[in-house]
């Protein structure tokens, strides 16, 4: 939940390193299952953020692990693909769409280069890793096993598009079945929790919380951190409220100290 970019990035290149990219299988005491929903966390993280390059460092998570596509991922890829064939590359982090408008053809290279040369490079360790004959992506929908209620990707989406942000790949999967967005449900309660979180709003936190309960998304890494958090925030609350009493009834007069003890308990 509160995991930085870098900690992100350092998440792919461990799967990235310990696989041989996808060539070796990876071993690890963790199962793959949770493994994944991290994965699925971070996805989260970079779609939201709207970083094309951390995007598809996630997204190799799957081919890399020999992971059948997550329905979530593949909606993920799919927008990276469309974003591709708009522009003819994917944009970095530090590309300015609105700056290259007024540069010459040489400058608008140059500059497409400098911020946008990793996102390319990494998409084709992606590309790599998913055109192996047993790690391409699936045309028939995975159905998930566990996850949430059918409707629960409605109920986060709307709780989604209430906040200021509204970035297009929310838009996106609005437009998608209620199969799909039922599937990005962890994803979704990921995203909600997290901007809960950066912006310390621990009603809208506890909102949230109570929606993935009724959804059925009370496990996963997103909810278990964030009921933590509220945890640790209410025994800071009683523990200030305990103190302010405390400090309350001294100043009335209401508290009885005990007397020091006397110099021969020491001594015995």
């Amino acid at each position: 939940m509160k995991a930085s970019r870098t900690d992100i990035y350092a998440f792919t290149h461990s799967v990235l390193y310990a696989t041989d990219m996808g060539r070796q299988k990876l071993a690890s005491a963790r199962r793959r299952r949770d493994i994944e929903a991290d994965a699925l966390v971070a996805l989260g993280f970079a779609l939201d953020a709207e970083d094309c390059d951390l995007t598809v460092e996630v997204l190799w998570v799957w081919p890399m692990l020999g992971l059948r596509w997550h329905p979530a991922a593949l909606f993920a890829l799919k927008g990276l693909i469309e974003r591709q064939e708009s522009l003819g590359f994917l944009p970095g982090i530090g590309f300015d769409a609105q700056r290259v408008v007024g540069m010459s053809p040489e400058q608008r290279d140059r500059h497409v280069r400098e911020t946008c040369y990793h996102t390319v490079y990494v998409m084709g360790f992606l590309c790599a890793a998913a055109l192996r004959s047993d790690r391409l992506p699936d045309l028939t929908p995975r159905r998930t096993k566990r996850g949430a209620s059918r409707g629960a990707g409605a109920v986060l989406l709307d709780l989604l598009q209430k906040d200021k942000h509204h970035p297009q790949w929310c838009a996106r999967l609005a437009e998608q079945g209620a199969g799909l967005q039922d599937a990005a449900a962890p994803l979704l309660l990921s995203v909600l929790v997290r901007r809960a979180a950066e912006t310390s709003d621990l009603a809208r936190l506890r909102l949230v919380l109570n929606a993935a309960l009724q959804c059925g998304l009370a496990s996963g890494p997103a909810p278990v951190q964030s009921a933590a958090l509220l945890r640790r925030a209410q025994c800071l609350a009683e523990g200030l409220v305990r103190d302010a009493t405390a400090v309350s009834d001294l100043s009335a007069g209401q508290v009885s100290v005990a007397p020091l003890p006397s110099d021969n308990m020491w001594t015995g």
